[in-house]
């Protein structure tokens, strides 16, 4: 049999390599928007370049509007075009504010090149342009690929950035839980398939958790200039793209204090809603407007109900905080139960629910003592569950969990169940997940802080879960 001549590791750097990129490609293909370099110049704009400190090439950079005005800095996604998705709404905003829209490095007009197009590189070639065409702090404007690089930023520069607004932010999730959103499995759409039927898809479920726990192994496939040839043709998309999979926001969703807005279509198959549900309440500001019907690309889509609805953030006279309040932190007296039904939706305040045999369920920002999920399916949207010996107690079932708080001397006790959480806090005061009975369980972790006791960490992985295993 032959072996590898690069050495015993490289056959599974491939493998990883490989996988991450046909992500991309579902993404970019998702986005449909890549297209030729031969890539003419917007006719509104100025344009200029100025030389990147990063890359060692040129970032190109359109600038409209009055430089006296307060700066807004737009930053594009994964697109050949680069700055220019934002052709529809530059002009618009550029009647009351200095707009600077620049290619990210590999994009549009802006150097390319076999490089490491990662977030943190992006931030430093974005505080080049920052430094080069603004005074004073920028409202800050990414889309998907732009609004991961964006919150980044925030968390590097705060006195920078004077308002963070994220529209279709793609990335945040593992990439685990990202992959089965594109291939229409995951998040909340998930709630439509029969818990006998799917459980995870059961085949393709496994299979895939199987390659992403591999993947663990061995991550920066994307680290290399051979690997970025070699696996993913030298090409700026796909190698940006997974680079901000290989990129854990766990850290910087806690350490951004800039006041930010998320704005979404309802519709988007690039980024999952599930995502903006996070982002906004995590992020300083609990500002979240859905745009009904509409995908991943709002600003071309609907450019001027975008860009209205940007200007009213950016004047301070749009949706803030009191829009969309918390949910409370007090459990009420209720008993929720829910016993071989489909689409029950629970929310408000209860003492404890219980679930057996239920699909299709979903707990809409519910506050209570204790919950108990047995051979169900369950989406769990922003919860507060603080208890005593447990907050959540799964049996044999798929549940889904965003944003919120969940405690007790067991954060969640799991048997034979698969568990996806995102941007949750689990406060275990002894454990904060525990496996109590036998039987495997696969539980996926998404920009997740977490108590055990006295350790405080974060963690975003795929892993197994056996009996007796705790986190």
């Amino acid at each position: 049999m032959p072996h590898d001549r690069d050495g015993p590791h490289t056959t599974r750097r491939g493998r990883a390599a490989l996988l991450l990129a046909a992500l991309v490609l579902l993404l970019l293909q998702a986005c449909s928007n890549t297209q030729t370099r031969a890539l003419p110049l917007l006719t509104g704009p100025d344009s200029s370049f100025i030389d990147d400190p990063v890359f060692d090439g040129r970032i190109h950079v359109y600038t409209a509007g009055d430089p006296a005005d307060p700066p807004v800095l737009l930053v594009h996604g994964i697109d050949d075009r680069g700055a220019a998705s934002w052709e529809g709404v530059i002009a618009e905003l550029a009647r009351d504010y200095y707009v600077i829209a620049p290619d990210l490095p590999g994009f549009g007009h802006s150097g390319v090149g076999n490089e490491h197009y990662t977030p943190d590189r992006y931030v430093d070639s974005l505080a080049a342009v920052i430094a080069a065409y603004a005074e004073g702090p920028v409202h800050l404007v990414g889309h998907s690929l732009g609004g991961a690089v964006g919150i980044r930023y925030a968390a590097t520069y705060p006195d920078d950035v004077e308002h963070l607004h994220l529209a279709s932010v793609a990335g945040i999730l593992h990439k685990s839980t990202y992959s089965r959103f594109l291939a229409g499995r995951g998040g909340e759409a998930a709630a439509a398939f029969d818990h006998e039927e799917r459980l995870f898809d059961r085949l393709g479920g496994r299979f895939l958790s199987k390659l992403f726990r591999r993947l663990e192994e061995r991550r920066d496939v994307s680290a290399t200039a051979r690997d970025r040839a070699r696996f993913l043709n030298a090409e700026p998309g796909r190698i940006a793209g997974v680079a901000l999979l290989e990129t854990d926001f766990s850290a910087t969703l806690t350490e951004v204090s800039t006041p930010t807005s998320i704005l979404w279509g309802s519709d988007d198959r690039v980024a999952p809603l599930r995502t903006a549900r996070l982002l906004a309440a995590t992020l300083p500001g609990r500002d979240l407007t859905l745009f009904s019907g509409v995908g991943h690309m709002p600003m071309e889509e609907i450019p001027g109900e975008f860009a209205a609805a940007l200007r009213e953030r950016i004047a301070g006279t749009g949706a803030g905080g009191d829009a969309w309040p918390p949910p409370s932190r007090v459990p009420g007296d209720r008993v929720g139960r829910c016993k071989d039904e489909r689409d029950r939706v629970f929310s408000g305040r209860y003492d404890r629910i219980e679930i057996d045999n239920c699909g299709g369920v979903v707990l809409d920002r519910v506050s209570a003592r204790s919950v108990e999920i047995v051979r169900s399916r369950v989406t769990v949207r922003e919860p507060q569950i603080h208890g005593d010996a447990f907050g959540l107690r799964v049996r044999g079932s798929d549940v889904v969990i965003t944003a919120g708080d969940i405690s007790g001397d067991v954060a969640i006790d799991v048997t034979q169940t698969f568990l996806d959480v995102a941007g949750t806090r689990l406060n275990g005061r002894d454990v904060a997940v525990y496996a109590s009975g036998r039987g495997g369980s696969e539980l996926t972790f998404s920009v997740t802080p977490y108590r055990s006791g006295d350790e405080q960490r974060f963690i975003h992985t795929i892993r197994p879960f056996h009996w007796d295993d705790r986190i």
